[in-house]
């Protein structure tokens, strides 16, 4: 798969702000509450839009999918609220 830079580099900030709301911790240790705690988060406390939004979702979805081959039951869950 190919990603372009500014994807890649949105994908890096998203995770990293991830894991600082998570207290640092490994991200295969968190939770599917605390990813979706995070991301209802990101809409109340910092008013971003949704299209924001679905890209750190899709960050998140990469990083456990993708590199951590974690498969989380409810994913589509954590997506209904974007719409």
């Amino acid at each position: 798969m190919h990603y372009s830079l500014g994807t890649e580099e949105a994908y890096v900030y998203w995770t990293r702000t991830s894991v600082r709301f998570y207290g640092l911790r490994h991200s295969a240790e968190v939770e599917k509450g605390e990813i979706e705690a995070f991301l209802m988060s990101l809409v109340s406390k910092r008013n971003i839009s949704s299209s924001t939004d679905r890209q750190a979702l899709s960050a998140l979805l990469f990083l456990y999918a993708r590199c951590w081959a974690l498969i989380l039951r409810g994913w589509r869950k954590l997506a209904d609220h974007l719409r």
